[in-house]
């Protein structure tokens, strides 16, 4: 999404919306996705400038893929600061294996197995489109105005 901040196919507001709104759909809101008194206060600094093309070695997953491999992307994370503390600086991992917490969504439950619908994923991806399209920006990645 920064790529397309910077590319001005969408703004500032409509990539804090689609952050804030799927912290709401999730159940997580204020406690992710807003900067305030009571919330975590996870914090990523962004190089908007940097350029790079994303790879599955430069990923933090068990997975050992990823489906943005190849993607060429302007802006790129040099900080990111977990609960005050520092983790990733520069793309160095600082955080020891355990310093995460699984953030439950609404319930409780995690949201995968059977506590997770595919009506969730809908409804993120409407809502996402919903605020590109109200800001005149992109929709299904096509720029609208």
């Amino acid at each position: 999404m920064l790529t397309q901040v910077n590319a001005d196919g969408c703004g500032w507001k409509t990539s804090h919306g689609c952050a804030r709104r799927a912290r709401r759909i999730f159940g997580q809101y204020p406690r992710k996705g807003a900067i305030q008194v009571g919330s975590d206060g996870d914090l990523t600094i962004v190089d908007m400038d940097r350029r790079a093309t994303l790879t599955a070695a430069d990923m933090r997953s068990k997975t050992g893929f990823t489906s943005w491999e190849g993607v060429q992307v302007t802006a790129m994370p040099v900080y990111t600061v977990v609960r005050g503390r520092v983790v990733m600086d520069h793309g160095t991992l600082l955080a020891e294996p355990g310093f995460g917490r699984f953030t439950p969504g609404p319930g409780g439950e995690r949201l995968t197995g059977t506590a997770y619908s595919p009506s969730r994923s809908m409804q993120l991806l409407r809502a996402i489109r919903a605020e590109a399209g109200a800001h005149g920006r992109v929709h299904d990645g096509r720029s609208t105005g």
